[in-house]
């Protein structure tokens, strides 16, 4: 009663940023005397690509940042103060040997969490993709690094591709933003907004050789069985491909109008046989990567809110959760070793040191790489994660940082891989 009470006068907003500025306040103190980068293996490396006073960023870590020779790194760049609702981001890419900067372009959508979804084109190597908008709706351009121009446009804004650019998938993006800050664009209004499930919103398919787009799955059809539809604000989140493109994973969400706390239902839909599957549905997922085509490494967590890692097989519908008793914190995870090892990273822990680290399957070893100082000022939409992206060689990996300057930072990390 008290508690409603204070945030009644106070304002939630109000008494968020007070709680972060305190823990700012006791993490400088602490700063004061220990590192904000502190390395965990004695031959490791690290290179930062700042500038100035500009957030430098890629984004997710379920794309490759890397070009097909890891010879350039792609990067949003937007002001210290920048807001995704209003400004534009700057696109370009680094040179990992020089570190000479280009910019390439520029995009009206992007969010913090997610940047523009900007990758590389899967088969053109001069090519990258990145979400815009144009003509009042959210579209895909194709831009060439070649010839400094756009060389095609796609009907829809893209949330993943599969690895031969025949199809992509998407969602309504303005409602994820809406219902998931700092996930989705909000430069077009939700037209959805007062709908729970609607029948023409979810999943679409955009068939990229005739530049189509249709409706897979609708909200509405994913919310038939939950036990009140129409009182739920249902959504679509973290859509992945598989390696062979035959089937792709995503998170059904749903949550109360307005409220913060949220359900989850992993779920795959095999477009060979157009079946859907519901793969978890008892506990919260929360993050993911695809061991091979039939294996699903996920985070989750419990209704007691302890967390865990564990590995789904689709074809058993089986579940194995990882007896590690260090994997009790959420995280970020990719494959590499050949499907036998994973990296990962923590959210802030104490005095919001965050963690990047290697975890093997076969000999269940844990072991840090390195942790960084996460700023407490950046906070809610704006919070960076770590999202540590393995390269394809396993030679790098990259991360975003603010670790300094109260930017967020590239941080490029090698000779990372010794036991």
């Amino acid at each position: 009663m008290i508690k409603q009470l204070i945030k009644s006068v106070v304002g939630q907003n109000n008494i968020i940023k007070t709680k972060q500025y305190i823990k700012y306040l006791k993490d400088v103190k602490y700063l004061y005397s220990n590192p904000r980068i502190v390395v965990k293996e004695n031959d490791l490396l690290y290179q930062k690509f700042p500038q100035g006073n500009k957030h430098v960023f890629f984004g997710y870590y379920d794309i490759s940042q890397f070009d097909q020779d890891e010879k350039r790194l792609l990067v949003h760049v937007v002001g210290k103060h920048a807001d995704a609702h209003k400004d534009k981001a700057e696109l370009g890419y680094y040179n990992v040997d020089t570190c000479e900067y280009t910019p390439l372009a520029s995009t009206d959508t992007w969010c913090w969490q997610q940047g523009a979804r900007l990758r590389w084109h899967p088969s053109r190597r001069e090519c990258v993709l990145f979400n815009d908008l144009e003509n009042g709706q959210y579209v895909t351009r194709i831009y060439n690094l070649a010839h400094r121009k756009e060389v095609g446009c796609l009907c829809s804004a893209l949330y993943d591709v599969d690895s031969t650019m025949s199809f992509g998938l998407s969602v309504n993006f303005s409602r994820l933003q809406r219902l998931r800050p700092g996930y989705g664009y909000s430069k077009l209004p939700d037209a959805t907004e007062n709908l729970s499930a609607p029948e023409n919103d979810g999943i679409f398919y955009i068939d990229i050789q005739n530049n189509t787009k249709k409706l897979l799955i609708s909200l509405s059809q994913l919310a038939a069985d939950i036990s009140d539809p129409k009182a739920d604000q249902h959504y679509i989140n973290h859509i992945s491909v598989s390696p062979d493109g035959k089937k792709f994973m995503f998170f059904h969400i749903w949550t109360l109008k307005g409220d913060t706390h949220w359900r989850t239902r992993l779920c795959v839909y095999d477009l060979i046989t157009n079946e859907l599957h519901i793969i978890e549905k008892q506990n919260r997922v929360s993050h993911y990567d695809w061991k091979n085509n039939n294996e699903l490494l996920v985070t989750c967590e419990d209704s007691q809110r302890e967390q865990y890692y564990c590995i789904y097989d689709i074809k058993k519908r089986a579940k194995t959760v990882l007896k590690n008793k260090k994997l009790n914190h959420d995280g970020h995870p990719t494959i590499f070793g050949n499907e036998g090892c994973f990296i990962s990273d923590t959210y802030p822990l104490v005095h919001d040191m965050q963690t990047v680290f290697k975890y093997d399957f076969t000999e269940n070893w844990y072991k840090p790489i390195i942790m960084l100082y996460s700023d407490a000022l950046l906070y809610g939409e704006k919070r960076c994660d770590l999202h540590p992206r393995v390269s394809k060689s396993e030679k790098y990996i990259t991360l975003d940082t603010t670790c300094e300057n109260g930017c967020r930072q590239v941080m490029l990390i090698k000779n990372w891989k010794g036991k």
